[in-house]
């Protein structure tokens, strides 16, 4: 179930942010973030099919890509006030520039081939940082808390993959790493019980 301040929030970013956020940061000069950590899921199905989905502090992923010297906060509060073309540029120069640093290799040879990238609509990652600016400025909570924001691709391989190495942006750091093997079982007709090994 939503938050209900969540609720209000998408209500007043819905009229009007600019406004909205300028009183808020009024109030809220002093300001400390806490960083949750990112995590990623790795499947791997049919053995050469590989999806990735990155659930990351989308935030802190774009401060540190595009403005490292700058304070977190003030920077996040940047970006929610820009209006839809101009935080589309600023989106779409930190994905490009994440994306060229996100490297998956075989157990020898060239990085893989990224595909089906999906960073999401701008409008859905700009309210994500509205959100969480106002959702902490409107509980007094010394920490900016972000819902994880999704990002997946995918990787196919024409050969079975066994390992990956993975070479991730320092933006995308700490990361978390779950990796899963699809395994299939067939349950014949007939047969009364079927054993699943984990």
């Amino acid at each position: 179930m939503m938050h209900p301040w969540l609720v209000f929030i998408r209500y007043l970013t819905a009229i009007s942010w600019g406004p909205i956020f300028i009183f808020f940061i009024l109030l809220n000069t002093c300001f400390a973030h806490e960083l949750n950590e990112n995590r990623a899921s790795l499947v791997l199905r049919n053995d050469t099919s590989l999806s990735v989905v990155l659930y990351i502090n989308i935030g802190q992923a774009l401060q540190k890509t595009l403005a490292p010297q700058r304070d977190q906060f003030e920077f996040i509060g940047f970006l929610s006030s820009l209006n839809e073309i101009e935080f589309s540029k600023q989106w779409l120069l930190a994905t490009r520039k994440l994306e060229s640093q996100i490297h998956v290799f075989p157990k020898s040879g060239q990085s893989f081939k990224l595909s089906a990238l999906n960073w999401g609509d701008p409008k859905v990652a700009q309210r994500h940082l509205q959100e969480s600016i106002m959702l902490a400025v409107i509980e007094k909570n010394k920490h900016l808390h972000s819902e994880p924001y999704e990002v997946k691709f995918q990787i196919n391989n024409p050969t079975p993959v066994s390992s990956v190495t993975l070479d991730f942006p320092e933006s995308l750091q700490p990361m978390t790493i779950v990796s899963n093997r699809i395994k299939q079982t067939h349950y014949s007709p007939g047969k009364t019980k079927t054993v699943i090994d984990f």
